[in-house]
C-alpha cells in the first residue's frame, strides 16, 4: 500500500512540474520568437503582436487566421489572461481563461473564420476584456491536436486556469501559434 501511494505521490509531482514548466514556456514565448507562428487574430481589425488596443474593438468574438495550417489537422484554441484578476502583485487567480475551442479543422483557419458554428460550440464561450486595474496581457495560443475529437467538458472555473497543465493532459504540446495584445482599463 505503501509503495503505491508513494508511486502515485510521483506521478503527481511528475505531472506537477511538468505543468510548471509549461507555464514558464507559455509566458516566455513573446511575439515572433522561437518556432512559434504568428496567429493572425481580427476583431475590428488584425491585432498586431503586443499592441494596446481598447476593449470596445474586443466586445464580439475575434475571427482567426493561421496560414500555416494543414488542412487534414485538428487544432485547440485558447485566449487567456495570465495577469492576476485581483492585482498585478498577487498570483491568486492566475490565469484568467477568457475561450477556448477545440477541434477546429485546420481548413477553417486559412482564411479568417467564425470557429464557431451552427451544430458546434465553444468549450468555454468567449468572454471580452474587462482588465479590473492597469494594462493586461491577453494571449491566444493555437495548438495542433495528436486526436480528434478532443473530449474536454465545458471550462466552468475561468480563474485559476493552467493552460500548462490542460495543454499537457490532453496531449496538445507546445503551442504552434500565438498573438498577444494589451487592454487597459479605460
Amino acid at each position: 500500500m505503501e509503495r503505491k501511494a508513494s508511486l502515485l505521490v510521483s506521478v503527481i509531482l511528475s505531472f506537477c512540474a511538468a505543468a510548471a514548466v509549461a507555464e514558464v514556456q507559455l509566458l516566455n514565448i513573446e511575439c515572433g520568437g522561437g518556432d512559434t507562428l504568428a496567429l493572425d487574430v481580427l476583431f475590428e481589425s488584425q491585432v498586431e503582436c503586443g499592441e494596446l488596443i481598447s476593449t470596445s474593438l474586443t466586445a464580439q468574438r475575434p475571427t482567426v487566421r493561421f496560414k500555416s495550417a494543414n488542412e487534414g489537422d485538428h487544432y485547440t484554441l485558447m485566449m487567456v489572461d495570465p495577469s492576476d484578476a485581483l492585482s498585478p502583485d498577487t498570483h491568486v487567480y492566475r490565469y484568467w481563461l477568457h475561450w477556448l475551442v477545440t477541434d477546429i479543422k485546420g481548413s477553417e483557419l486559412l482564411e479568417f473564420s467564425n470557429l464557431v458554428k451552427p451544430g458546434k460550440s465553444d468549450v468555454t464561450g468567449y468572454v471580452p476584456p474587462r482588465p479590473p486595474y492597469g494594462t493586461h496581457r491577453y494571449y491566444f495560443y493555437l495548438y495542433k491536436q495528436s486526436r480528434s475529437p478532443l473530449s474536454v467538458s465545458p471550462i466552468t472555473e475561468r480563474a485559476r486556469f493552467d493552460p500548462g497543465a490542460f495543454a499537457s493532459l490532453n496531449n496538445l504540446g507546445n503551442p504552434v501559434a500565438m498573438n498577444m495584445f494589451k487592454a487597459k482599463k479605460n
